[in-house]
């Protein structure tokens, strides 16, 4: 009886012993679990891939990729303040945002680190302006016609050209007409609309058709011909005549008279002063030469 108690205080103490470990290893083993469990949520991401807008910045703040609405207060602000993003994007050239394509953004917090794939799109079309309504006068070759002076479009990316659909509009018939334009950028976005054209019925011969963009009411524009008298020059004959008129009228009678080769002044001793205009020189018809005055006359009272 003695050696069974024996044994069986043995045994319950082996067993106690078991559970006693098992207990603190089980003890251990949770809160190995739950020290590695709070050390991992700790860079829980939102997302593993951003897909932001062609034209935005890429941002490097880490609460923009992180959850940390279940961290406490002092680790939200530890999160915060040292963890690290880095971006594998570069700016296009003279831009303060990415090109178009897929980028990576490594995040990291200590030892632990974190990869988001980042997409930028360009999913927004060209704006595109046309007039409201676009008057040409009857017989206009529209093949020549410069539509596209009266369009504009805008957009972040590179346009393409104009495509202009006029196909519809004759304009050797007066009437309302619509016309079709559109544009896209290099990313494949494509902006469409329609504008109206009036065929206007060709000037007669003494009139002219001017043509000139306004500004509605609504905000919008059109392109108005009007049709004016035309401004007849003076023939050439007319010309010649008043020419002549105004060249006889410039003629003044004191010119006439300062032009006079002989003034006539009366002098201190009582005879009469000439001025006379020199020309040169004359020959005397005896070898000699003299000043030659042009229209010279004696006075009367010289001997």
């Amino acid at each position: 009886m003695k050696i069974l108690s024996k044994y069986l205080n043995t045994r319950n103490k082996k067993v106690a012993s078991g559970i006693a470990v098992t207990a603190i290893l089980g003890i251990s083993g949770v809160g190995v679990y739950a020290y590695n469990s709070s050390k991992v949520d700790l860079l829980k991401l939102k997302k593993d891939i951003v897909t932001i807008e062609y034209g935005q910045s890429i941002s490097l703040s880490p609460e923009k990729y992180l959850d940390i609405s279940n961290l406490d207060t002092a680790e939200k602000s530890d999160i915060i303040k040292n963890t690290v993003v880095k971006s594998s994007a570069t700016k296009e050239e003279s831009k303060e945002y990415p090109s178009v394509g897929e980028y990576k953004l490594t995040i990291s917090y200590g030892d632990e680190e974190k990869i988001v794939k980042v997409v930028v799109k360009d999913t927004i079309i060209p704006l595109l302006n046309v007039p409201d309504s676009i008057e040409i006068v009857q017989g206009t070759d529209i093949s020549k016609y410069d539509f596209e002076s009266l369009m504009n479009a805008i957009d972040l990316a590179e346009l393409n050209d104009y495509v202009i659909d006029v196909s519809m509009i004759d304009t050797n018939k007066p009437a309302e007409y619509m016309g079709k334009v559109s544009v896209d950028d290099v990313n494949g976005n494509k902006a469409e609309k329609e504008f109206k054209v009036v065929i206007k019925s060709a000037p007669k011969s003494d009139e002219e058709a001017v043509e000139e963009k306004v500004k509605n009411s609504d905000g919008t524009t059109s392109v108005r011909t009007t049709v004016k008298k035309k401004i007849t020059e003076p023939s050439n004959s007319s010309k010649n005549n008043n020419t002549q008129k105004s060249n006889s009228s410039d003629k003044n009678p004191s010119n006439q008279s300062e032009s006079s080769n002989t003034n006539k002044n009366n002098g201190s001793d009582g005879r009469t002063e000439i001025n006379t205009n020199k020309t040169g020189e004359t020959d005397l018809g005896d070898g000699g030469t003299g000043e030659s005055y042009e229209g010279f006359e004696w006075p009367s009272d010289w001997d």
